[in-house]
């Protein structure tokens, strides 16, 4: 039963991973009203705009998540939420990165890094990932991106 349960969870990421592809951008994609106006948003096709620092350029995604239970073979359960894109903005943004901002990818966990090798590992990211989706939270002061898939 756990070997049935690991092998639906691969075959759903495979097919997320497969679908993401098709996925156009479209311009009545509402995903995102501003800094201002929303204080956590999804973003992807993230670049580096070379010409300032600390900024990068996006189209906001709007995503669904959804919970999937997981059993490893020790019979160990546990949760693991899974995102899937509704549809990408064609509208291309840009955002400042302060010089503070948090980055995390589930890595991180089990790795000591400081702050500055995070936002180091972020720019590699973008650069290897452009499809990666990405969460960014500027509630309460706080600037905050995590790698979500």
């Amino acid at each position: 039963m756990r070997h049935r349960s690991l092998f639906i969870v691969f075959v759903f990421l495979f097919l997320f991973v497969c679908c993401r592809d098709k996925i156009s951008k479209q311009t009545d994609c509402n995903c995102y009203e501003g800094f201002k106006n929303q204080k956590e948003f999804y973003i992807t096709d993230v670049t580096k705009v070379f010409k300032e620092i600390n900024t990068i350029s996006f189209h906001c995604a709007k995503v669904i998540q959804g919970t999937a239970s997981i059993t490893d073979d020790s019979g160990n359960e546990s949760c693991k939420t899974n995102y899937d894109i509704e549809c990408i903005s064609e509208k291309s943004y840009t955002l400042k990165l302060t010089e503070k901002f948090l980055y995390w990818k589930e890595e991180f966990r089990y790795a000591d890094i400081t702050q500055e090798g995070a936002q180091l590992e972020f720019f590699d990211d973008i650069k290897a990932d452009k499809d990666a989706i990405y969460k960014v939270n500027l509630d309460e002061g706080k600037f905050e991106i995590s790698c979500v898939n």
